[in-house]
């Protein structure tokens, strides 16, 4: 898991740096009117204010947080299917959640193109002779999360199918439902980034991305207690 860590911490870095440069815009537009900055943003070449500036920067660093959560949900599942095939795992050493979504994404496997009767007979195939001769069962978690769509009632469906418990001392669903909303509104353009966030303060924007990160802790150490428990294996579930 440590390059997942890495790649985690790098992320947090980035936010945090973010957030610096954001506040150091507002901090030399409001008291510094002969900076730079300011000469910039009000020269008449340009049509450029320092709100549509500073609201373009907060919708970017709205992008961000759901990037990172997004990357650490899906970068935890892979860690944990991982862990299932480095051991050799079969569909009768998984435990019962884990072979459901197992024989779910097969399935679905099938059906993504509105497979015929054919098509469905031969993946049924495959699904019982991978259980019969107990093959090494192999997911990715592009196959159990549908991106974009992150929310608190998606993420608590994710974990709770795979048996995994997540503290709860900083799940905001109002902060995931509102980050994911902004996301697809900019990922598919009914909002621009200048008005995206236009009623959001820096300030709020902070303290969503400490509360965020902080259950992006927790989320990663329940889900290391669940594989470091094996929780995962059929003779340890509970």
């Amino acid at each position: 898991m440590s390059d997942f860590i890495n790649t985690y911490n790098n992320r947090k870095h980035e936010i945090q740096n973010f957030i610096i440069f954001m506040e150091y815009i507002e901090n030399t537009e409001v008291n510094e009117s002969d900076s730079k900055l300011h000469g910039f943003i009000h020269s008449p070449d340009n049509n450029l204010t320092y709100q549509s500036l500073i609201n373009t920067l907060k919708s970017n660093f709205s992008l961000m947080l759901y990037n990172i959560l997004e990357y650490t949900v899906s970068g935890l599942l892979d860690e944990l299917y991982t862990e299932i095939s480095i051991n050799n795992l079969s569909y009768i050493d998984v435990s019962e959640r884990i072979q459901t979504i197992w024989h779910k994404v097969k399935l679905n496997d099938a059906n993504k193109n509105s497979a015929g009767f054919d098509t469905l007979l031969a993946k049924s195939k495959y699904i019982l002779d991978s259980v019969i001769n107990k093959n090494t069962i192999t997911l990715s978690s592009r196959d159990t999360i549908t991106g974009g769509n992150l929310d608190d009632k998606a993420l608590i469906k994710i974990f709770d199918s795979h048996g995994i418990a997540f503290t709860k001392n900083y799940f905001r669903s109002d902060i995931l439902g509102n980050i994911k909303t902004t996301r697809n509104d900019l990922a598919h353009g009914s909002v621009s980034f200048a008005d995206a966030l236009e009623s959001s303060s820096i300030s709020d924007l902070k303290e969503k991305s400490k509360i965020m990160i902080n259950f992006l802790d927790d989320l990663i150490q329940s889900v290391k207690l669940y594989t470091d428990d094996k929780k995962y294996i059929k003779k340890f579930e509970t």
